[in-house]
């Protein structure tokens, strides 16, 4: 019940890191723009947190002049669920309304965007973050009937072939316990990328809503400006892939990845 609240509440939350150009809203009425444009302003934020008891500067309940609430009850609820499936499943199994989108990103590029954006942006020795994820390498090996003994000393190959199987483990048991589900469905990120408006236009047809011209339009001028820049450490190709061979054997996960470049999909 409490999980249940917290998604209702979700409808009429914003934090920080939502985006602010939501004119579009179907519940949305006029007053939300002037509202954003002072609401996106962090030191704004922060000023109001010391003058307002209650208020959080990174997580806040939208003024209610701002939405029309019946609408906004009626909406659809996307939610995102980052790493563990745990969350997925409980939903999917309590709330037979509740659709479930697997993206699934091939690991070679996985692991380049994890060093990148977890490793070496939070400038973190290698080293500490290994023994940070030994803590839960036992339970996650385990469940394939392997021995995260095998991984205890560090090393460069030891690392990623780690993180290789915290991504094994959280695909995987996501899709062991709901591929059986009409309510499941698993989208590559590569798929995505070469068909954003196809994709897309499958996905709300999965939800049952209506893809419209203004739909196709948005994704077309759509930009990436949190990871606009390249990344600037790369994993040697020839040890990722000897790493993904050996971690994925026999998994289920190679028969949704994309086909390599050069090879019909």
């Amino acid at each position: 019940e409490g999980w249940r609240r917290a998604v209702t509440r979700a409808r009429f939350r914003q934090s920080g890191r939502d985006r602010f150009d939501q004119g579009s809203k179907s519940w949305a009425n006029g007053a939300m723009g002037p509202a954003n444009r002072v609401l996106s302003r962090p030191r704004l934020r922060r000023a109001m947190a010391k003058a307002l008891p209650g208020f959080d500067a990174h997580e806040w309940n939208r003024p209610g002049f701002t939405y029309d609430r019946a609408r906004a009850e009626a909406a659809l609820l996307a939610l995102k669920i980052l790493s563990w499936p745990g969350y997925a499943v409980k939903m999917h199994d309590a709330d037979p309304g509740m659709l479930v989108v697997h993206n699934i990103r091939h690991p070679s590029k996985y692991l380049d965007s994890w060093m990148n954006r977890f490793v070496e942006r939070h400038h973190e020795a290698h080293h500490e973050v290994f023994e940070k994820q030994k803590a839960e390498l036992g339970r996650q090996m385990a469940y394939f009937g392997r021995d995260a003994a095998t991984l205890e000393t560090f090393s460069e190959e030891n690392f990623i072939e780690g993180e290789l199987w915290r991504w094994r483990f959280i695909n995987e048991k996501l899709h062991d316990r709901l591929s059986g589900s009409d309510r499941y469905r698993v989208i590559s990120y590569e798929a995505y990328e070469s068909d954003p408006v196809g994709r897309m236009r499958e996905m709300f047809a999965y939800a049952g809503l209506p893809f419209e011209d203004r739909h196709a339009e948005g994704l077309k001028g759509m930009s990436n400006k949190l990871f606009a820049a390249p990344h600037g450490t790369r994993l040697d190709p020839d040890l990722s892939a000897r790493l993904i061979d050996k971690v994925l054997e026999g998994s289920p996960l190679l028969s949704l990845l994309p086909a390599p470049a050069g090879e019909a999909a």
